[in-house]
């Protein structure tokens, strides 16, 4: 669905997938059309930036802390192998928006990988307005050392968004 600020008119009309043009109109300011393209769903991960590399936004399951390299940023940890981690993601899937969203688990299939070796992921659930999260569990027997992550759903993959995402492993 799709609202019109300007005149508080909602409209139930669906988006379809493909090229769509777009005017941006802010404070009676109105843009140049362009065209965009509506897709079913573009995954990526929350992510901050520390030390020249951007790391998920995920924290242990265990005490809750930031996941990233303690060496690069204070207070951070390194994932530990057979460890589970709470990953923040957006894009998965249209998600009811709004001031209150009640924590709702979705059916679609989550995939993720940190370089070639996969994860195994719970389903996601929307925990705030566009923001899911996806426990991910690492398995035993990755090594240590820094990883590019990467995430598939139906009809979307992380791997055209053009951002490296660091998962740092190790002791």
């Amino acid at each position: 669905y799709w609202r019109d600020w300007s005149s508080d008119v909602c409209s139930s009309d669906l988006l379809t997938d493909g090229p769509a043009s777009v005017v941006v109109t802010n404070n009676g300011s109105v843009s140049s059309t362009f065209t965009g393209t509506v897709v079913d769903s573009s995954p990526s991960f929350f992510y901050y930036a520390a030390g020249g590399n951007l790391y998920p936004l995920a924290v242990h399951v265990s005490d809750g802390k930031l996941v990233g390299d303690p060496a690069v940023l204070a207070g951070t940890e390194k994932a530990l192998p057979g460890e589970t981690l709470e990953m923040f993601v957006n894009g998965l899937a249209a998600a009811t928006g709004g001031i209150i969203v009640p924590v709702t688990q979705f059916p679609q299939q989550v995939t993720m990988a940190a370089g070639s070796t996969a994860l195994t992921t719970s389903a996601p659930f929307l925990v705030s307005a566009g923001e899911f999260q996806v426990n991910a569990t690492l398995p035993t027997a990755i090594s240590t050392g820094n990883y590019a992550l990467s995430m598939s759903v139906l009809n979307g993959s992380t791997a055209t968004s053009g951002v490296t995402v660091t998962l740092p492993v190790g002791p």
